[in-house]
């Protein structure tokens, strides 16, 4: 008197797609660490230009209220525009997420906060 849920044909199809599901994780899962690794090389290429640019680090320090990034962060992104604010912060994850000038303003300010007695951290 028993009656199965799924017929033989439809688990078939189950472990298909669990299968297909578990090889589309892994290979995205791979991509994500791969592009991953390659934008941390860029960020180690610019802390080593950076760490040779070190006679210009007090300079930097008095200027931090003039990088780009601060004003454009302050003013904020996307306020007046709405929804388009939305789709450009989407679609700036997958081209240049972190500017060569971002990183050296969010290290910058980090070093003032947090290791202010050593600028060359």
């Amino acid at each position: 008197g028993k009656v199965p849920i799924l017929s033989v044909d439809a688990i078939h199809q189950l472990h298909i797609f669990i299968f297909v599901l578990a090889v589309t994780h892994v290979v995205l899962s791979a991509v994500t660490v791969i592009l991953g690794i390659t934008q941390t090389r860029n960020w180690k290429y610019w802390e080593e230009k950076i760490q040779q640019n070190d006679d210009s680090a007090p300079q930097m320090i008095k200027h931090v209220q003039e990088f780009k990034f601060i004003k454009s962060h302050f003013r904020g992104h996307g306020k007046r525009w709405g929804i388009f604010g939305w789709l450009r912060s989407f679609f700036k994850q997958f081209y240049g997420s972190v500017t060569e000038e971002d990183y050296t303003t969010l290290r910058l300010g980090f070093v003032m906060k947090h290791c202010r007695g050593h600028p060359k951290f």
